[in-house]
């Protein structure tokens, strides 16, 4: 049975900011068995609080949202007159509605891609307080609904930055349709029935009585090609959507 043998070593020769290596041998005139790389840096404790919020539930096209930060050093006095540096990622939004949960909302084979936008620096005032604005004049085409995640970094006096991050839902207004499937792991067996629950709801996650929903059921048929290639034997894969059955839901 393999046993882990701890090693412990204290070098006064390792100097900070420093790279090392350190390599394993069964047979000290044989090659190593194993390495690893060690960093030693000098290990300076953050002396700021920094602390985040929004009044902004959400954030909409066309609507300025504000990002307060507040900076206090630990002894009690304000972080004052410090540069606030910020970004903003949209990223698709695994659970938009927190009353729906267990719902799946977009198109599967249509991921989103994180888009990272950077928002204005500013600097903390006489109180350590910062507002960093933030407004987005449109937004993508997903299909997926998406969350914004907000980093902010507010750096010290030797420029040590201390970093935190909030995230907010983005709403666009129109109404999406979420599945939640009635069965574990994306897997059903053999012979057993495949049943979803569905919800439409409006761009805030309320339901949308009184409308007709159509809902298909596809077929996935995988073709492999096999060809050799430079000696080693490949494959492509072609998928063809077959549909199955097709009905209203009301």
């Amino acid at each position: 049975m393999p046993r882990a043998l701890p090693f412990h070593h204290r070098n006064p020769i390792f100097r900070e900011n420093s790279q090392w290596t350190v390599t394993a041998h069964a047979d000290p005139a044989a090659d190593p068995v194993g390495s690893l790389q060690v960093t030693v840096e000098d290990f300076v404790p953050q002396r700021i609080a920094l602390t985040l919020d929004s009044t902004a539930s959400a954030i909409r096209a066309g609507e300025a949202v504000t990002i307060a930060a507040t900076g206090e050093y630990l002894y009690g006095a304000p972080a004052a007159d410090l540069p606030v540096k910020g970004t903003l990622t949209l990223q698709a939004d695994p659970a938009p509605f927190p009353g729906l949960p267990g719902f799946r909302f977009g198109l599967v084979q249509d991921p989103y891609s994180p888009e990272r936008r950077s928002l204005p620096e500013v600097r903390t005032d006489a109180a350590g307080r910062a507002a960093l604005p933030l407004l987005l004049d449109s937004l993508p085409d997903a299909a997926q609904p998406l969350q914004a995640r907000i980093a902010v970094s507010l750096f010290g006096e030797g420029g040590r930055p201390v970093s935190r991050s909030l995230t907010l839902p983005v709403r666009t207004g129109s109404p999406s349709i979420g599945l939640k499937p009635g069965f574990a792991d994306g897997q059903v067996a053999e012979g057993q029935a495949a049943g979803f629950e569905v919800a439409l709801v409006d761009g805030d996650g309320e339901p949308v009585a009184g409308r007709d929903l159509e809902v298909s059921w596809i077929a996935e048929d995988v073709d492999y090609f096999w060809y050799w290639e430079d000696g080693r034997l490949r494959y492509r894969e072609t998928v063809r959507d077959r549909l199955v059955e097709s009905r209203a839901l009301s």
